[in-house]
């Protein structure tokens, strides 16, 4: 479960899907007794299933901290009664980040993400404060501390944007990683076409060729001592997912929802303020079985351009929301995405390849 605990942020990035923070659904801040809701909600929508996993999202959830707070003491009030274990992350900009609230997320969460877009100049034409200022001298410092003081054996990663005007990306990466965050993302922008900033098929021999430089400064690095993982190229070739995984991806709408600050429901974070995916509402409980079942449906199959894909069972068809925001139909898979997607595969397994080429030589 995705829990909007702040429709609001205190940051003015200029890609931001959400609208600012607001997903257009106004600024607003989630009340405790909803979160509470929610909880409730996911404890009797998961069956005999023993793990769930809440994910304090926003807008900005650090504005919303006496109901991040409430809602994991209240969740884990909970998991001895229905044998549950609560698993939870948070998202953040790092802005309103201090000893204390340190303290609790390296206790707390299981995961962390550091929203961060790589060199001072990059992040800084994007991800500016409400007064218009960079962003970059106040959080990089902030979230060094949270990784310095968090156990190695728990998740974070810093988590950054790429866009048309850094398609030189691959120095983002270094810039983030040479920070002192060895775990990290730096991921193709979401925004409508036109926009200035989003990226088109003209781009692709150019993301593209980063992709390949990236991989080959990864293995340098890693020569050198400095190894560092990147999200997108981190797959398991040997096992990977489960079957059903495979076929039909990240599960929203029927195995992973988002809920609003006003406790609505919906499949996931990007289809948030569509009023025609709104599933139900943790006030009284309800949720739309037929939505669910039309998610659940998706799969590499429903979807003719996967047919012939060769890297379908690593993607699982790509996002419903992309190809619904590119193509608005969730079976129409976005080409574009789909290009950046097989790129990174291919670097994926050349990595593996690479890998394994130098344990043997090493033998």
């Amino acid at each position: 479960m995705c829990l909007h605990v702040a429709h609001d942020c205190n940051l003015r990035c200029k890609y931001c899907f959400a609208s600012t923070g607001d997903f257009g659904q106004g600024r607003k801040i989630m009340p405790p007794e909803i979160a509470k809701k929610a909880i409730d909600f996911v404890i009797a929508r998961s069956g005999v299933r023993h793990n769930i996993e809440v994910d304090f999202f926003g807008g900005e959830p650090l504005m919303a901290w006496d109901t991040v707070t409430q809602t994991v003491d209240y969740a884990r009030s909970l998991e001895e009664k229905y044998n549950k274990k609560f698993r939870f992350t948070i998202t953040t900009n790092g802005l309103l980040l201090d000893e204390d609230k340190r303290k609790y997320i390296n206790e707390n969460m299981d995961n962390c993400v550091l929203s961060l877009d790589g060199r001072r100049e990059v992040n800084d034409e994007f991800r500016k404060t409400v007064a218009g200022t960079g962003s970059y001298d106040t959080i990089v410092p902030k979230f060094k501390a949270l990784v310095d003081e968090r156990d190695p054996n728990l998740d974070y990663y810093a988590r950054g944007t790429f866009t048309s005007h850094n398609l030189d990306f691959a120095e983002d990466v270094l810039s983030i990683a040479d920070a002192g965050f060895d775990r990290l993302s730096v991921e193709p922008v979401t925004a409508d076409p036109g926009c200035g900033y989003d990226l088109t098929e003209d781009d692709l021999p150019k993301i593209e060729a980063e992709y390949d430089r990236l991989t080959d400064i990864m293995l340098e690095r890693k020569k050198e001592g400095k190894p560092f993982t990147f999200f997108h190229f981190m797959v398991d070739l040997d096992q990977g997912p489960c079957v059903v995984k495979r076929l039909r991806g990240c599960g929203a709408g029927y195995e992973y929802v988002a809920v609003t600050p006003d406790g609505d429901i919906y499949p996931c974070h990007q289809f948030v303020g569509k009023d025609e995916f709104k599933q139900g509402s943790v006030l009284d409980q309800s949720f739309n079985m037929d939505i669910a079942q039309k998610f659940a449906g998706m799969n590499i199959y429903s979807r003719p351009k996967c047919q012939k894909c060769w890297a379908k069972f690593y993607c699982s068809g790509g996002c419903s929301a992309a190809n619904y925001n590119m193509n608005h139909d969730m079976n129409d898979s976005y080409d574009l995405g789909c290009e950046m997607e097989r790129k990174r595969l291919e670097c994926a397994i050349y990595l593996k390849a690479m890998d394994k080429i130098c344990a043997n030589q090493s033998k």
